[in-house]
This record gives C-alpha cells, structure tokens and sequence, in this order.
C-alpha cells in the first residue's frame, strides 16, 4: 500500500503539501472545498503535518542519541561506552595523611565510623579501622564515608543484577568495595571477560552503579540469598574544590584531637565526563584491552580515572628491553603523587604484554609565549578575532610530543574571515617536544591593526617581523 506521505517528507510544509496533494487526488475532491487558509479542512491537514513532523523530530532526535558523536542525554553515554566495553569511570576518593595531636585515651576507631569533616562539607573516614592513643599520631583517611546495604534477594536466576542507588559508589574497588552473598565473599569486577563461577560485574549507571551476577559459569549465579555491601561513597575530586586543590589544617574538623599537618597523599578523580567518553571509549575498544602498540598504551593510559587530556608512550629512556615510559598529562597539570603513581601502573599492569615494564614518567612544561600583528581588512569588526586566534593557538597545546609549527599557526590565521596578513613576532621557531613534553600557553599578545595603520620592515636578525 502507498504512502499517503512521502517516506523523505519531515518538515511540516513538506508533510503539509503531501497531504494536500493527496486529497486534491481524490476522486470526490470537488467536495473538498476547505484549501484556504483557517477552514477547518485546512486545519485538520495542518494539525497532521504538525503531529508528523513532530514524530519525525522525536525519532531524529532518538537515532542520534543512538551514537557517541551527536548524543546529549548522558545515559546514552554510559549506554554506547557499555556496549563497547569501555568501564565509565566513577568518582575515586581523595586520601589524606593527618598529624593529629591526641588527649584521647587509647580507643579502637571503626572505618564505618566518620571521624570528621573537611570545609565543613565533607565527611572524613579512616581507610582501615585503628587503634587511636593519646600523643602525636598519624591517620590516613579517605574524603568520603563508609556505607552499608543489604537485601534479601527474590531471584533465583541466572544473570540476575541489583542495582544501587548511589552515584557516589567509590571507582576503586579494591579494598573499599566488600560484598558477602550468602555469607560468603563475592569478588567484583568492572571487566565483564573477567567474569568466573565466583565473582559479579560492576556497571556504572546514571544514578548508581548495577552489580550484574551470571548463570554460574560467567558470574556468580544468583539464587535467594542476603546480599550485603560494605563501601567506600565519595564526592571524588569536586571535594578539594573549596580549598583550590590545597588543604589547610583549619579545614578539617576532627572528631578526636587536633590537625598539625595535612599532605594529600591522593588528589582525586572526578567521574568521567561525556566528552572523555565519547573521545575515548572507541579508541579503548579498538585495542581490545590489550597494550600491542604505541596508540594501546596511549588509549589504556587515557581510559585511567581522572581528567588525563594526553598520554605519550615511549620506549625507557633507561635503555632498558621491554620497559615502556608512559607520560600523562592531567588537565589541571598536576604531578602524580607518589600513591597515584603506584594505581595508574598497577591499572597498566593488567593489560601489558607479558614480561613488559610500565613507568610512569612526569610531564615538563615548556611555556608559549605568543606575539603577534594581524592586520585585518579595515571594514572588519568582528570582536572574536582574537578568541578564534586563541582558539587556533590552545588546540595544539596540552598535548605531549609532537611538533608545534608556527608556519600552521600562520596559515591558520591568514585563513580567518578578515584577516589581511600576520607578522609573527614571537616564536620564531617550531619547538620539537619529546615524549614527556607538552607546551602551556603563558603570554597571548595579539594585536590587531588596519591596513592603513602599520608599517613593517623585516627584521635585520631574521628572526620575524618587527613594527616600526
């Protein structure tokens, strides 16, 4: 059967006049006298190309949330990274290392129990239950606080999943997530191929995370047993923000004697965002959790919680057979501690060929200082100039490795809407980064001129251009 509307027609007046010219091909049409605007034929027919165009408004809209490249809604997000495999980060606690000055007789503090608050915002537990005596002493807690769930569950089926409403659920698992089914300890995992007859998958959603058990073979079967949890719940790095990333000892509120010193011992990672995912989970599907290349160890280094916005593998600058030098670069540019270091290479080390030798190197910043003259078309006004030459500049730094051209900055420019010629004054070089390199934007002086306005005559140190 034909359709009364072209299956191309989306637009209310393409459906409109599809409709139209559908009942003008009626063999009782004479009868339709109502083509005028406001009749109530007219209205019937512009109601329905209204709802039709509407429809197909909501389905465009559904086929691009369907991939990576044009989804908003952010579990459509988790959803694609899910079917690709790729483990969404959720937010990892900040650890801090406390000098405490106590009066307080020796007592056995339970990790479950708060010990305090940080900014007043912020609750404070220990990483492990301790024995706290009177005298100067020293604690290492977490930002965040211990929580507890329980239930009894009704499934006796295979592939069975739980979900827990907690969007805070710590991304570690290791030592800060427990689980008992029936008593007995239950493994998790957030790689479904490391599924066993024993252990349960951890996914994170929108709001929490599901624990996905299996049918006995891939994953723990589920029958009618209790389930009880023990974890770590924390804001993640959004919990150093008051304090800038740095925390005073005035900041923290203890519930037993006094803080004489604070060292962040872990900064934190913030769960990671839709433009991380979207950038990162095809490349991390693509190298089948496996480090082979160059680009493996770059994508896996990526796929690490937190902020990473570049990652530079290179062979050891020690000489060293089989070892790999891993660079990264947080977005905050903030040096790994000696504890982050040890996570971020204990995460590499699940997926490195075998005898291979992963160090995590630090980056060095070298700072860009731009100067330049643009001489624009003297009827140009545009106000953004300068930010679409910033724009140019800041894409090709905050990346490690490579060479940054100042011939392409030039090209770049020339190339904006109204712009007559650029004179660059500083650099007058390309810089050519090693692996552990990246370059900072310090100065950014662009001054912008008519045509009528300036004169140049070439520098006698042919290092650029000058004004004279």
């Amino acid at each position: 059967m034909k359709s009364i509307v072209d299956l191309k027609s989306t637009t209310f007046e393409s459906v409109k006049t599809d409709l139209e010219a559908w009942v003008r091909a009626k063999p009782e049409n004479a009868r339709w006298l109502d083509f005028y605007e406001g009749s109530a034929g007219q209205t019937v027919i512009e109601l329905c190309a209204g709802l039709a165009a509407y429809d197909a408004f909501k389905i465009g809209m559904a086929e691009r949330e369907l991939t990576l490249d044009f989804a908003v809604s952010r579990t459509s997000y988790l959803m694609r990274a899910s079917a690709l495999g790729y483990p969404v980060n959720r937010p990892s606690a900040p650890i801090l290392r406390l000098t405490v000055s106590s009066p307080d007789p020796y007592v056995l503090w339970e990790k479950e129990e708060p010990v305090g608050m940080l900014f007043d915002q912020y609750k404070l537990a220990l990483t492990s239950s301790q024995a706290i005596g009177s005298g100067t002493i020293t604690v290492d807690v977490y930002v965040g606080c211990w929580k507890e769930y329980s239930e009894v569950s009704g499934k006796n089926e295979d592939f069975a999943r739980i979900y827990i409403e907690d969007e805070h659920v710590e991304n570690v698992l290791e030592n800060r997530f427990f689980m008992t089914v029936g008593g007995n300890n239950v493994p998790v995992t957030h790689l479904a191929e490391e599924l066993d007859p024993t252990n349960a998958l951890v996914k994170t959603t929108i709001e929490g995370i599901f624990l996905q058990f299996g049918d006995g073979v891939d994953g723990r079967r589920l029958a009618a047993e209790l389930i009880e949890l023990s974890y770590l719940s924390t804001p993640g790095r959004a919990a150093l923000d008051p304090g800038k990333g740095a925390v005073a000892t005035s900041d923290i509120r203890l519930n037993f004697g006094t803080v004489t010193d604070v060292q962040i011992l872990f900064p934190g990672y913030r769960p990671d965002s839709n433009e991380k995912i979207r950038a990162l989970a095809p490349a991390y599907y693509s190298t089948r959790r496996a480090m082979v290349s160059k680009y493996d160890h770059e994508n896996m280094a990526l796929s690490y919680a937190g902020n990473l916005v570049s990652a530079c593998a290179s062979p050891s600058g020690n000489g060293v057979p089989c070892e790999v030098d891993i660079a990264y670069l947080f977005d905050d540019e903030h040096l790994m501690t000696a504890v982050e270091k040890d996570l971020f290479v204990q995460y590499l080390n699940e997926f490195k060929m075998a005898g291979e030798t992963i160090r995590a190197i630090d980056p060095v910043r070298v700072g860009l200082d731009i100067d330049m003259t643009v001489v624009i078309d003297d009827g140009e006004t545009d106000p953004d100039i300068s930010l679409q030459i910033q724009e140019i500049v800041e894409e090709r730094t905050m990346k490690l490795g490579g060479v940054f051209y100042m011939g392409e900055i030039v090209r770049k420019v020339s190339q904006l809407n109204g712009v007559l010629r650029v004179y660059l004054e500083h650099p007058s070089s390309d810089y050519d980064l090693d692996c552990r390199e990246y370059l900072a934007l310090d100065l950014f002086d662009v001054k912008l001129t008519g045509n009528d306005k300036i004169q140049i005559q070439h520098d006698p140190s042919n290092e650029g251009y000058i004004e004279s």
